[in-house]
């Protein structure tokens, strides 16, 4: 029979426990749902505060930005695979940011069916200034992490490599 021991050092009967893990400290699943989710929080009620605009705003304007400077012709299901984001949901803000002015959306040089999208001057003015607030709050979470960042960034990759499950 298995046992464990609570805070109260009380002893308990496992056998009906249905976690495989003794300590929170030890649920690698919760604690990073814990820290992403402390860490959107922050991000959406400064991206709220200063810009008006949400978090998922942000990460599709940015990621647009990002590829378009890099030559990269964006379209929704690119995007889409690029920030981890269902196309469906991907739509929706594309089209609310077209409105705000932020996004343009052009043909596609190849394929009739897609549209091609851009960053507005509007859109670029406001994320130079977002940009600057995301990275701040972003050393302020990630800089804990000091010389380990680094190897924390790298095994980010290898899950989202591993796990790649939108594309």
């Amino acid at each position: 029979m298995a046992m464990y021991e609570n805070k109260n050092n009380e002893t308990k009967n496992t056998s009906s426990y249905p976690f495989g893990y003794d300590s929170l400290g030890t649920m690698t699943g919760f604690l990073f749902w814990q820290i992403t989710h402390m860490w959107q929080t922050q991000q959406e009620k400064k991206l709220k505060r200063l810009f008006g605009i949400s978090q998922l705003h942000y990460v599709i304007l940015a990621s647009t930005y990002w590829l378009n400077i890099h030559g990269i012709e964006v379209t929704q299901s690119y995007l889409s695979a690029h920030a981890k984001v269902e196309k469906m949901t991907v739509s929706k803000n594309v089209s609310m940011l077209q409105d705000l002015g932020y996004i343009e959306r052009s043909q596609h040089l190849k394929d009739k069916r897609a549209k091609t999208i851009t960053i507005s001057q509007k859109g670029k003015e406001l994320l130079e200034k977002a940009i600057v607030e995301i990275e701040k709050m972003d050393n302020y979470y990630f800089d804990v992490l000091k010389r380990r960042r680094n190897m924390f960034n790298q095994m980010l990759l290898l899950m989202l490599e591993e796990h790649d499950f939108l594309t």
